[in-house]
């Protein structure tokens, strides 16, 4: 059986998804062996299923093993690119950067050969432009994430998913570097909504950069912004408890160092946030 699940994977539907996948791999291991290419792709579509399902270790532990194997046979190029763009993203969701660095490089070096415009060159680009801002290296994140963003537009246009990880992580990068301006021009919180739906994380995600933006980019944001406890005077307990229920939100490094500039801008007392947000 040849992409076990995957109907039910483009439906959201992962618990039965996970069932089926979970035999499928158990039957073709036994039958035909982990390197054979029905096992393969039934491992990734499966890592891929434990990833949305927040079951982690397992989805690592397959995906790496899967990936392993891919590789040690030429004729599994394509599959071993998109397991590393798939183990790449599950390890940047673990805060494994630099793992996740080399994995993704990897998929993108590997399909700029074959496949150039595929969806996982693409995808795998703007993910590592994440990571790479997860990183502190904002100025290869850019100039990795400007022209992804060029070629998704060019190549899927306006609504791919690939696109809109490109601009919301290109949006991003520009908020933590003190862009905000540019960064709420351009993150597509709007478009995510429309094609994502609202509970998705990357919707959740701009809609998160694009209030932060809002925020910085006030003259006097004092008033302005939902943190009524943050007030100049408050005593530095009910200031930490206040900043930990605002910082808890946000969903990554880059996120929370983005809060925390917020937080700083909006209370203006750096001598005492400083000292808390470290």
């Amino acid at each position: 059986m040849h992409h076990p699940g995957r109907q039910l994977i483009d439906h959201a539907e992962y618990d039965e998804a996970r069932a089926i996948l979970s035999e499928a791999v158990q039957v073709q291991e036994a039958q035909y062996g982990l390197q054979h290419a029905l096992t393969l792709k039934s491992s990734c579509w499966l890592t891929r299923v434990l990833h949305e399902t927040g079951e982690l270790d397992q989805a690592e532990a397959l995906g790496e093993r899967a990936l392993a194997s891919s590789r040690a046979l030429p004729e599994h190029r394509e599959l071993s690119l998109e397991l590393a763009f798939l183990v790449g993203k599950l390890l940047a969701d673990q805060r494994k950067l630099a793992r996740a660095d080399e994995l993704l490089a990897e998929a993108v070096q590997g399909c700029e050969q074959l496949m150039p415009k595929h969806w996982i060159k693409l995808s795998a680009a703007a993910f590592r432009g994440r990571v790479l801002t997860e990183r502190g290296r904002y100025a290869e994140a850019e100039k990795l994430l400007r022209p992804t963003l060029a070629e998704c537009v060019t190549a899927r246009g306006d609504k791919h998913k690939a696109t809109l990880y490109a601009k919301a992580f290109l949006a991003q990068l520009l908020a933590v570097s003190a862009r905000p301006d540019e960064a709420r021009l351009l993150v597509p919180a709007g478009t995510c909504a429309e094609v994502l739906g609202m509970q998705h994380w990357l919707t959740q995600m701009s809609i998160r950069i694009a209030q932060d933006c809002m925020h910085l980019s006030l003259e006097d944001p004092l008033g302005s912004v939902p943190l009524p406890s943050l007030v100049p005077g408050l005593p530095v307990a009910c200031m930490r408890a206040e900043l930990d229920r605002y910082l808890g939100e946000s969903v990554d490094t880059a996120d929370r160092r983005l809060r925390m500039h917020v937080a700083v801008k909006v209370l203006g007392r750096r001598d005492v946030l400083v000292p808390l947000l470290e």
